[in-house]
């Protein structure tokens, strides 16, 4: 997995996106499930709506918001990729609406900040189904990773 270190940088917010009855595609929530606990004030899960925390992030005025959601880009599942809302546009396909491009320019143009796609490949979205092991290996990764990236942003400043 690519590096998630790098891809936010001041006060960074993390937006988990995903359906938690549809397999693979619960994995956005999952990973902001497992952050919350000590990052309450950063990290929502958007569930399947979320473009209702628009208003908290504009609130909380971030330099950088993370999405982490479920995204079919061709690649074997439980593979991470990070990318920006110019690169995803008809690229990647996520199970809800608005597509992932169009929430991520609206945060951006919400917020001002930079915003970038935190995707997992999914195996499966279908419904009532558990989440795969590849995905769910995933998940503990981006969510350690993440959870180092906004620890450190806690003692920066």
């Amino acid at each position: 997995m690519e590096s998630l270190a790098e891809a936010g940088s001041g006060l960074v917010a993390v937006l988990g996106v995903g359906h938690v009855l549809m397999a693979d595609d619960a994995a956005g929530s999952a990973v902001a499930e497992a952050l919350r606990p000590r990052f309450a004030d950063r990290v929502f899960d958007g569930g399947q709506a979320p473009e209702n925390f628009v208003g908290p992030l504009r609130r909380l005025n971030p330099d950088t918001i993370l999405v982490v959601d479920a995204a079919d880009f061709g690649g074997r599942p439980g593979e991470v990729r990070i990318a920006c809302a110019n690169e995803i546009a008809g690229e990647m396909t996520a199970t809800h609406a608005p597509p992932l491009s169009v929430l991520m320019s609206l945060l951006s143009a919400e917020t001002g900040a930079d915003v970038r796609l935190v995707a997992i490949q999914p195996r499966s979205t279908e419904l009532g189904a558990a989440m795969s092991t590849e995905v769910a290996e995933a998940v503990r990764r981006v969510a350690a990773e993440l959870e180092n990236l906004l620890g450190r942003g806690a003692t920066d400043g």
